[in-house]
């Protein structure tokens, strides 16, 4: 009986230890995704000011 219980319980651990890698691999990859959403973002927006501040040198060397 002792035996019995032990490999439930067992049975019971690699469950929740399975559980727990998978959910660890989502907050991983869901982090993941975050961060290369935020680097596109922050590159899409520095690249609008460098071009914006481009053009608007060049218009203001043409009106000279």
């Amino acid at each position: 009986m002792k035996a019995r219980a032990d490999a439930l319980a067992m049975s019971n651990f690699k469950k929740i230890r399975q559980y727990l890698d998978r959910s660890s691999c989502l907050k991983l990859a869901n982090a993941t995704i975050f961060r290369i959403w935020f680097i596109v973002i922050a590159c899409s927006l520095i690249f609008q000011t460098l071009r914006y501040i481009l053009f608007k040198e060049f218009r203001t060397l043409q009106l000279i």
